[in-house]
């Protein structure tokens, strides 16, 4: 099962103008968000990190401006 297809089973979003989960490939961001007391759901066989929950904020940050 690959990251994309478990948030479609998760998250069954119709149309919706912002998603509901964040992907990430490195390891600061993902440390970050964990701090902040998201959930991090790690998906064998995939690079990236499934972040929930996200909202606008978490979209509109450069990655960046984690360090």
């Amino acid at each position: 099962m690959t990251d994309k297809s478990l948030e479609e089973f998760l998250f069954k979003q119709r149309f919706h103008p912002m998603p509901f989960v964040r992907f990430t490939e490195r390891p600061d961001i993902c440390a970050a968000h964990l701090l902040e007391g998201h959930i991090a759901i790690i998906v064998d066989t995939s690079p990236s990190v499934i972040l929930v929950p996200a909202t606008i904020f978490h979209h509109l940050q450069h990655a960046e401006e984690y360090r």
